[in-house]
């Protein structure tokens, strides 16, 4: 905290400084063991000053996806997909189509979530966090547990084999 505050002290009208506070606020309002009362109120702080940082340059890409973040941790998926959608019309850049698909699937808008994968696929073939994130949705989709590898069968426990007996010992 001491840190931020010294950076802003130094570079007051610097939004990389400002946003730096706000990150350091918004650990504070994400940590285990702080009451709710205490992460409401660190939280409400987060967003004010990464406000203050897009109010000093509404370009500043890092502070945008603080705040996405910070709203995702929070389950502010509205104002989540609007600030995205807004980070979007400056800067069409696949890691947020990627980002807003993730945010999407969240808020079970997975039809939006689909396009937005395709759209970050289209601009950057190799972009590995839409390519799982595409894979994880079409699972979901299609009913199956998104975090389960395909070979896995979710009816076999830990310690049992596919026939029922324990650690296969039926078949041997």
């Amino acid at each position: 905290m001491a840190t931020a505050k010294e950076a802003i002290d130094t570079l007051p009208n610097n939004a990389g400084a400002v946003t730096l506070l706000g990150r350091v606020l918004a650990v504070g309002a994400t940590a285990n063991g702080v009451s709710s009362e205490e992460r409401s109120s660190k939280t409400k702080q987060a967003k004010k000053v990464f406000g203050r940082a897009l109010v000093m340059d509404p370009d500043y890409i890092q502070a945008a996806m603080a705040l996405v973040d910070l709203l995702c941790a929070n389950s502010d998926y509205a104002e989540c997909i609007e600030l995205l959608q807004q980070s979007l019309r400056q800067h069409n850049q696949d890691f947020l189509h990627t980002k807003l698909a993730d945010v999407l699937s969240l808020d079970g808008k997975y039809s939006e979530a689909l396009a937005s994968y395709h759209t970050a696929m289209a601009l950057n073939p190799n972009n590995e966090d839409a390519k799982v994130g595409l894979e994880k949705l079409e699972k979901r989709m299609r009913g199956v547990d998104p975090d389960l590898d395909e070979d896995e069968d979710p009816e076999v426990s830990e310690g049992e084999a596919a026939d029922g007996s324990p650690d296969g010992a039926a078949s041997r």
